[in-house]
């Protein structure tokens, strides 16, 4: 049965007999030189370690000297040992033999010391605050499986030792197969040569009992034989889940019950897959069900023993009996991992999954979209995958509300006769749960892969492992785990539910309809500087890493279109920007497409050309002369020249304050003034909306403080520094020269009295909402003009305590400071912008709203895709809105490192219909609560009413678009407005214009 994996076994161990001489009489050989040559950091230290240890246990204890008790943890130590250990499991690291003194005992003791560190460092991560992160506990597991037991009967009690002894000294077995055993198992046990011995006891194994004739050999040695193989197992924590649950004794009756059931699901799932030879059975069959019972009863043992291990060693709980205990309890919920890898992997084949290509999904995909019980069946699966991820504490919060909202979305369907993606709204929803769910997986295979890097192949090379072992370390790590597994569930149902909803799968080429011209240009990402300046041109963007969370705008008003090297969802937020700008864009759904855009842009770059995106697909090619005039000619036509605020108030008194009310942009910015009309067009009747009022620090502030720290000169050539490096257009200078002048600015710091006369203002007493808290935001004077909106890359902060002065001016000084992040230095460039030196900093402080919900209003419509082609056309009267939980900061676009799509909403301003394009999807919220202060939590969107209730969501938009509409009008042109609700209440923070 499927309980009998073993950890070997599950990772795809070499077979026995491959293996069985590995080990060597004496000493291994020697490694050459080119260990010398590996560059600092663990894998070097490993390796030269290496070359000094001959046997198992001195090659064990090179590892407790990296990661055992006293030793710091970090990613790249743990890497380089878990690599190592599991080299050494698997005997692709040579292992001499000792002259036979220490035993097997010794490296239990050597195993105890690697395990106490590793469950202290576990137990911190339960902590806020902890400095050891997700990476860390993520390989900390890939550990434990290949260390020994260290259990009393193996330390103390002569095991495995004793038995084998007494089978040698039998004298009913026959002297050859005696000396045998004592030279190939016994003496390799005895003289610490390590697994080479267990893989040779399973090669015996197999010789005496499937290989023999009946009666060849005695039956008490057969069966004495298999006793010590048994044991042996779990001298070397190979046993699997099942055998190591029966084997427990401090089980209560719930446990047991639990274990039974497991024992039983996995008895039933052994019938049912003995009637099956085939791939494709199905999800609903008895076999499909047979898997689920199973997957849902490893969950629930699994997260028995996780409780167990949840807490922080204690002095009372680390004793040696205590922590063999904990050995035996993380063991049992790492097999039962291994368990769960076993059960998805025949869950797939069920689904019709076949090779590693996974041929036969098409039909699986094909069922989803007309049998709702696929569906059940599949997200059921599917939740269980996530809760072993989640056990294993991969971002546990959002695998178990991802996990819950799967099994909401399929309540749903089946209460309304549906199907969980029975109308385009339903399979929009249940989309944003897989996607979220994809992400997650993804995240947790980029994150294993950037943490081993190229340290597999390093160790290989030094430790003279075979290039095909080290060359595919990670890639078996990966694909042995279940989050492995269960990504290639996940993708066809994302994309059947992506056609169900009416969105192809979910990419495709023309996402945005239209015609551009310009020089063709390359960049890695859409972010300030990489298209170059306005300065340049029109350019047309070939950009390697889109995300769909970019702003056309971030990379200057000259792209002209975008051409993205990979799939792009048509709802995403860079989508949505570029078609209110009206910039074309078009994206790569495969590899092979992304390869030939490559290949025709490549035969381009650098020259004139005109990108058109219609419906029947993409053409590129050069642009005509009267075409690069006309390009020209709109390129300095299209908006006004930037409006810098070119010669600000400034004020020579540190510590002067105006009221929000009273702020004007020559003093304070756009951004501070236009906040401070908001309060005066809320306090309007009817106008829909509440504004906070607050206080701002003017622009010159600053400058008094560094002046008066004698910081004056340091500060100039700081910034003179940066000017330097941004005319050079280096990324790394720019970004040195940044930290240097950001340095300075921290190192004055905002005064104390600047701080408690905000405090004063804004005190605990005066606050609207009662949470003691303050939000810091910047006001430049290169903020808000069109050419830039929402683009500056300046520092918000948010939760700042109103009783402390020392927080505030903190939060000043970091607002300040990021006057000069790379972003902002680099998107001052791309306007025109001569000298950082003309850049000022204000900073505006208002009470921090306890946000419910936030949200962004992009008034100016959603222009017709076929502006660019005809320019005579109209655009619609349509309003897109944003929303996300909290406080709101997948909103804040910053170009890459998404983590989920917020719900978007179109309204119609001339009918008032609300149609929902996407729906919310981000995975952590910053949220208030009342006592806790500011927390970041996992969203679960089945609590969410407005995934749940689209009758309230059409409203919130209505009465949000009403808003819109109207500081649309106040400010004489289309607005980003931004803002939250608070209970009942509609609050706006800021409106800046939106780029047309």
């Amino acid at each position: 049965g499927y309980g009998g994996q073993s950890a070997q076994s599950a990772t795809a161990a070499p077979r026995v007999d491959s293996y069985a001489s590995r080990a060597y009489e004496h000493e291994p050989p020697r490694l050459s030189n080119s260990v010398h040559l590996l560059p600092d950091g663990a894998c070097r230290d490993l390796a030269v370690a290496d070359d000094a240890a001959s046997t198992w246990l001195e090659k064990l204890e090179i590892v407790s000297g990296m990661i055992g008790t006293g030793n710091e943890v970090d990613v790249d130590r743990i890497a380089a040992c878990c690599i190592y250990v599991r080299w050494l499991g698997n005997c692709d690291v040579d292992c001499g033999e000792d002259d036979g003194r220490r035993g097997p005992a010794a490296a239990c003791g050597v195993a105890r010391d690697i395990f106490v560190n590793l469950e202290t460092t576990a137990g911190e991560l339960y902590k806020r605050g902890t400095r050891v992160g997700e990476v860390e506990r993520a390989l900390m597991r890939q550990i434990q499986p290949w260390l020994p037991s260290f259990a009393d009967e193996f330390e103390r009690g002569g095991a495995p030792m004793a038995r084998i002894r007494g089978i040698t000294s039998m004298p009913e077995v026959p002297q050859p197969l005696r000396e045998e055993i004592s030279k190939s198992i016994e003496n390799k046990l005895a003289r610490n040569a390590g697994p080479v011995a267990l893989f040779a006891t399973e090669a015996m194994l197999k010789t005496i009992k499937e290989d023999a004739y009946p009666g060849q050999y005695p039956q008490r040695f057969v069966d004495e034989f298999v006793a010590f193989t048994q044991e042996l197992k779990r001298y070397f924590n190979c046993a699997g889940a099942l055998d190591r649950l029966y084997a427990m004794e401090a089980l209560d009756d719930d446990q047991k019950l639990m274990v039974d059931e497991l024992r039983d699901a996995m008895s039933q799932l052994t019938r049912s897959a003995s009637a099956t030879t085939t791939a494709g059975s199905g999800l609903t069959t008895p076999e499909g069900a047979a898997v689920l019972r199973a997957l849902r009863a490893t969950t629930a043992v699994r997260g028995y023993f996780t409780s167990l291990l949840s807490t922080a060693l204690r002095e009372s709980t680390s004793g040696e009996a205590a922590m063999t205990q904990r050995q035996q309890w993380r063991m049992a919920e790492v097999s039962l991992e291994e368990l769960g890898f076993v059960l998805l992997t025949r869950t797939l084949f069920c689904a019709g999954f076949v090779g590693d290509d996974d041929e036969g999904k098409g039909e699986f995909e094909q069922s989803l979209s007309y049998d709702p019980s696929v569906w059940t069946a599949a997200c059921n699966c599917v939740s269980q995958g996530l809760r072993h991820v989640a056990l294993s504490m991969w971002r546990p919060m959002e695998c178990h509300a991802v996990a819950r909202e799967l099994e909401a979305w399929c309540a749903k369907g089946g209460a309304n006769g549906q199907g969980p993606i029975g109308t385009p709204e339903a399979a929009l929803r249940m989309r944003a749960t897989l996607e979220r769910a994809l992400r997650l997986l993804q995240a947790h295979t980029e994150a294993i892969t950037k943490a081993y890097g190229e340290s597999p192949a390093l160790l290989g090379t030094a430790l003279n492992v075979p290039s095909y072992v080290s060359d595919a370390f990670a890639d078996t790590a990966i694909r042995g785990g279940v989050p492995f597994q269960l990504s290639r569930l996940v993708e066809p149902m994302r994309r059947a539910a992506s056609v169900a909803a009416g969105l192809g799968e979910g990419s495709k080429k023309s996402i945005v309809l239209g015609k551009g011209v310009g020089r063709l240009v390359e960049c890695d990402r859409l972010e300030p500087g990489a298209c170059g300046s306005e300065a340049d041109g029109p350019v047309i963007a070939f950009v390697w890493n889109v995300d769909g969370s970019e702003d056309v705008t971030c990379a200057g008003r000259h792209v002209t279109g975008i051409i993205a090297a990979n799939a792009l969802n048509p709802t995403s937020h860079l989508a949505v920007r570029a078609r209110q700008e009206g910039v074309p864009l078009t994206a790569t759904p495969s590899a092979k497409g992304a390869e030939n855009a490559a290949r025709a842009a490549r035969e381009l770059m650098g020259d004139w050309v005109q990108l058109t995106v219609n419906d029947g697909g993409v053409l590129l090619g050069r642009a005509s002369a009267q075409e690069r005039d006309e390009a020209r000619y709109r390129g300095v036509s299209k908006a006004p020249p930037f409006a810098l605020i070119s010669n600000p108030r400034l004020i020579s008194n540190g510590v002067e304050c105006v009221r929000l009310a009273e702020a004007v942009a020559e003093r304070a910015g756009r951004k501070a003034a236009t906040c401070g009309d908001l309060t005066r067009i809320a306090a309007r009747p009817g106008s829909g909306f509440r504004a906070l009022d607050g206080i701002v620090v003017p622009f010159g502030a600053m400058e008094s403080r560094l002046r008066e720290r004698g910081l004056w000169s340091s500060y100039r050539n700081a910034v003179d520094n940066v000017d330097n490096a941004t005319r050079r257009g280096s990324l790394p200078d720019i970004e040195r020269a940044c930290d240097a002048v950001r340095a300075v600015v921290t190192d004055a710091g905002c005064s104390t009295e600047l701080a408690a006369t905000i405090c004063a203002g804004l005190g605990l007493e005066s606050g609207t909402f009662g949470t003691g808290l303050l939000a810091v935001r910047a006001s430049a004077n290169v903020d808000d003009p069109a050419q830039m909106s929402g683009c500056g890359g300046h520092v918000s902060v948010v939760g700042v305590r109103a009783d402390s002065c020392a927080a505030v001016a903190e939060a000043i000084a970091a607002v300040w400071a990021s006057l000069f992040t790379p972003e902002a230095v680099q998107t001052r460039a791309a306007v025109g912008v001569a000298s950082s030196a003309d850049a000022h900093m204000a900073v505006v402080v208002q009470e921090m709203a306890p946000a419910a919900v936030s949200f962004v209003l992009h008034t100016g419509g959603r222009i017709e895709s076929v502006k660019s082609l005809n320019p005579g056309a109209l655009p619609d009267p349509r309003l897109e809105i944003e929303l996300a939980v909290g406080l709101g900061e997948a909103l804040a676009r910053s170009g890459s490192g998404s983590r989920g799509d917020p719900w978007r909403v179109e309204v119609d301003l001339a009918t008032g219909d609300a149609t929902t394009t996407a729906f919310g999807g981000v995975g952590m919220a910053r949220v208030y609560q009342p006592h806790l202060g500011l927390r970041d939590e996992a969203v679960d969107y089945s609590k969410q009413e407005l995934s749940l209730d689209a009758g309230a969501r059409e409203r919130l938009c209505r009465r949000l678009a009403a808003v819109g509409a109207a500081l649309e009008a106040e400010f004489g042109g289309p607005q980003n407005v931004e803002g939250c609700l608070v209970g009942d209440d509609v609050y706006v923070f800021q409106s800046r214009p939106q780029p047309l």
